[in-house]
């Protein structure tokens, strides 16, 4: 790989030259990554917020009037810092309702049969290990007592995930 100068940079953009953009990923992917994960971002979601960084320095860049004086590293870490902050503040406006989200999840509590309700509340209301719940449920072994607790949790989160979706979309 190639070492580029910042003007260097600047002109192979302007040209339309996509060999810097791998420079330019290899130079700042590893370090963007670290930052952002300590910031709160997702490991998950850190390739799609340095891409989209990388994609908006890139237009900018492109632009006629982009003078080759301006420090590309300095142009991306601000530009990364932006997305972080713009990222960060959709996560906590998705979370802001959570009073709604709580009433709305025991409304599902409630949909569930007697039996799933029992084994849900056991399991973490009482914190009973799966031995206990076998034992006071008269499960056989505990393997079932995980299973029947499996199927009710899948059975409850189902149910939930239904209903969120829902009321957002009516939102």
């Amino acid at each position: 790989m190639a070492r580029y100068s910042n003007q260097e940079i600047i002109t192979s953009i302007q040209n339309g030259e996509e060999d810097v953009l791998f420079y330019l990923t290899g130079k700042y992917f590893q370090s963007s990554r670290r930052w952002l994960r300590r910031r709160g971002i997702q490991d998950s979601k850190t390739p799609s917020v340095f891409s989209i960084v990388l994609l908006k320095v890139y237009r900018e860049i492109q632009k006629s009037d982009f003078s080759k004086n301006n420090d590309v590293e300095i142009l991306f870490f601000n530009s990364l810092k932006e997305e972080l902050n713009q990222s960060l503040a959709n996560e906590k406006e998705k979370t802001q309702k959570p009073e709604e989200e709580i009433e709305i999840i025991a409304r599902c509590f409630h949909i569930l049969s007697d039996e799933s309700k029992k084994i849900l509340s056991e399991r973490y209301v009482e914190n009973l290990s799966f031995e206990h719940i076998a034992s006071k449920e008269n499960f056989s072994n505990p393997v079932i007592a995980e299973f029947e607790f499996t199927k009710a949790y899948s059975q409850f989160e189902n149910i939930i995930k239904s209903r969120l979706y829902v009321d957002l979309k009516e939102s």
